[in-house]
């Protein structure tokens, strides 16, 4: 049996951000060490409760905490970003990674996030910029 895991997380509001990256790096040291093939790490920027905003960023250290574990964006929000630059972050975290790395892509589906980024979930808006998001990045 293959294992993976999706890494929400999830840390009531208020938690000390350093203290609950720490722990979500021992989890999935832990997890690689348990022979978890591949994990997957949520991206919200306004959900109190999941605190993550950057997945690629929290990817790059896990690298160093775990050994044979895949790590993956779940997903990168592409309305969320200007597509140069996840595409540049993306590349080089790929090449960081080794083949360690799976790009999960998405349009999103927070409304918090939607808000914040100014984007009317209602029209589907949200689809087409991300249509033309992973255009312009592949």
């Amino acid at each position: 049996m293959r294992l993976g895991y999706f890494m929400m997380p999830l840390h009531p509001p208020g938690s000390d951000p350093a203290e609950t990256l720490d722990a979500d790096l021992e989890q999935l040291a832990t997890l690689d060490r348990l022979g978890f093939e591949e994990a997957w790490i949520g991206e919200h920027f306004t959900a109190e409760w999941e605190n993550i905003p950057c997945p690629d960023l929290f990817i790059a250290r896990a690298l160093s905490v775990t050994r044979t574990m895949k790590l993956g964006t779940g997903v990168s929000c592409l309305p969320n970003h200007n597509p140069l630059m996840l595409a540049q972050r993306i590349a080089q975290l790929d090449q960081m990674a080794r083949g360690r790395f799976y790009w999960g892509v998405g349009s999103g589906g927070f409304p918090g996030d939607f808000e914040l980024f100014d984007v009317d979930p209602k029209s589907g808006q949200q689809r087409g910029i991300t249509r033309a998001a992973l255009d312009l990045i592949l």
